[in-house]
């Protein structure tokens, strides 16, 4: 995926939070054609993309809209990573299936599909799973999905994500969507053995069991005339 082959560009550091970083700047966002991808939320395009629909690459600090459009400097910039689809791959859509099975009832599911055309975008990101792993990134972060803790117990999160950029050249419009569930479920035992000095001692057990579930949805749209 476009993760692997960022982590090959000079300087680029990943870490665990899906965070990168390239040159000690971290990634604020993810263009395709200079369109925004999913806004805030680098992690949908590092892990949803394919990388050999990538022809180039290229990282920059990039200017505020206000500066873009007024001249004025404002200071706030951010590093973005921008990517050139293939001609190859405009013909037509983009994308991948990946479906698993387990014992005891796990599964998982991603689906993806893109259409990048030179004037226009659209991207279709779903995953549904009961194994821990991430939908988009972490919840709560500004981005979108959940933050599952592998020993907090058994988490099924589910994920809907859409993107889309349309430019007709005085007039540019693009937004997301995305909608996330996720169901956490612990079970804790905890035994304890106490001794006294007199030769007895005490046995307990604990249990303990938890339910956390949460939605969240997001949304961005953006607009510019230019007359």
């Amino acid at each position: 995926m476009l993760e692997d082959l960022v982590k090959k560009l000079p300087g680029a550091v990943s870490d665990a939070s899906w965070n990168i970083t390239i040159n000690g700047k971290q990634v604020k966002k993810i263009l395709v054609g200079g369109k925004e991808f999913f806004t805030d939320d680098p992690t949908v395009a590092m892990k949803n993309l394919p990388a050999n629909m990538v022809d180039k690459l290229k990282t920059y600090d990039k200017q505020s809209d206000f500066t873009r459009l007024t001249g004025i400097d404002d200071g706030n910039e951010e590093t973005v990573l921008d990517l050139q689809v293939k001609p190859g791959m405009k013909d037509g859509w983009v994308g991948q299936v990946k479906l698993g099975a387990g014992n005891e009832g796990r599964y998982e599911e991603n689906l993806n599909a893109n259409r990048f055309l030179d004037n226009s975008q659209f991207s279709a990101i779903g995953s549904a799973n009961n194994i821990n792993s991430q939908g988009f990134s972490e919840f709560g972060g500004g981005g979108m999905g959940f933050n599952t803790n592998a020993g907090q117990g058994i988490n099924t999160t589910k994920t809907l994500g859409i993107n889309f950029a349309e430019d007709k050249g005085k007039l540019q419009v693009g937004g997301d969507g995305r909608l996330g569930f996720t169901n956490r479920k612990g079970i804790s035992e905890q035994n304890t053995t106490t001794s006294y000095g007199s030769g007895t001692s005490s046995y307990n057990i604990d249990n303990n069991s938890s339910i956390r579930k949460n939605d969240e949805f997001l949304g961005n749209f953006r607009l510019e005339w230019d007359p």
